[in-house]
């Protein structure tokens, strides 16, 4: 499968709900979530279809996001579905990381090979600011128990905002090279709804290098630049500041079963209607993928109207 710039499209981001346990202030509103009717939203039978077509039409990576993935009624049952398909060679899930003490390992035992942990600051306080309310103890835990577990990976990523927890850039190297995880910092990313709020901060990757001594390069890995700091890997996500839009190959499903073909620019196509068709359900994912743009235009003040909950990251 294929897009209109020769761009190989073999990983599928899907998100299995918009509901979370936090409310982060760049993923949301402060109001939090406004749930949906169920009608309008994907069933597990649904996203079981939805996989299925992907498979067949190439997609080999797989990653459920949220919201918080782990709050999906019947997740496990979707996730041994992913894990048994033999097209499907890599397959993670995003998470918050405060339900893995109960999920970690029949995640594991479903077929789940990698772990997302977002952990946004290290400090008990700042942590409980921006999610609005969480406790960084509780997602200690579940980082705790996806390392018993055995994954193949577990990252950690973080939102670097300027003022809020970027003194906090030393402090991950060295939590990285303690618990033996890979950290990400990710740009803020502007999405319509929240960019007045977001004005003043951002931090471009320059900075983050500066503050952590301008760290050897050691490799790309899909849409990161991973770095040694002092024996710890360090992954900078540059969205924003350097667009790697020429190797995306990507697409994200939401929750209420619309295919986004990129993450920074509106434009989606509601698989609803198709679900029950297998031919036309890969015929529309086909078509969607033909709509994915050459590249993000932030730099034209284009932006997502949806909030990131609402895509699934």
């Amino acid at each position: 499968m294929e897009d209109l710039y020769n761009r190989k499209i073999t990983y599928a981001r899907l998100s299995v709900t918009d509901l979370c346990n936090f409310r982060c202030i760049y993923c949301m509103g402060e109001s939090g979530v406004v749930k949906k009717p169920h009608s309008e939203m994907l069933s597990l039978e649904d996203y079981l279809l939805v996989i299925d077509a992907l498979a067949d039409l190439g997609v080999t990576k797989i990653r459920l996001t949220g919201g918080e993935p782990l709050l999906k009624r019947g997740l496990l049952t979707l996730a041994e579905h992913i894990g048994k398909s033999p097209r499907v060679k890599d397959f993670g899930i995003t998470t918050n990381g405060v339900l893995l003490p109960t999920f970690a390992v029949s995640l594991k035992d479903a077929g789940v090979k990698t772990v997302n942990i977002s952990l946004d600051s290290l400090n008990t306080n700042t942590f409980e600011k921006i999610t609005r309310g969480g406790k960084l103890t509780d997602v200690l835990k579940g980082l705790e128990a996806a390392k018993a577990a055995g994954f193949d990976e577990i990252k950690i990523n973080c939102v670097i905002m300027r003022n809020v927890n970027d003194s906090e850039i030393k402090d991950y190297a060295r939590f990285a090279k303690e618990n033996g995880v890979t950290v990400r910092f990710i740009e803020m990313m502007p999405f319509a709804s929240q960019c007045v709020k977001q004005v003043g901060l951002f931090i471009s990757a320059e900075e983050i290098l500066t503050a952590l001594d301008n760290p050897p390069h050691l490799k790309s890995d899909g849409v990161a630049e991973i770095y040694d700091a002092d024996g710890a890997h360090i992954g900078l996500i540059t969205s924003v500041s350097h667009k790697f839009c020429d190797r995306c190959n990507k697409v994200r499903i939401s929750a209420d079963g619309m295919l986004l073909p990129c993450l920074l620019q509106s434009g989606e196509t509601d698989l609803k209607p198709f679900i029950s068709d297998g031919p036309a359900l890969r015929a529309a994912i086909e078509a969607a993928v033909k709509t994915k743009p050459r590249a993000q235009r932030l730099d034209e003040n284009i932006l997502q109207n949806r909030d990131m909950n609402r895509i699934g990251g």
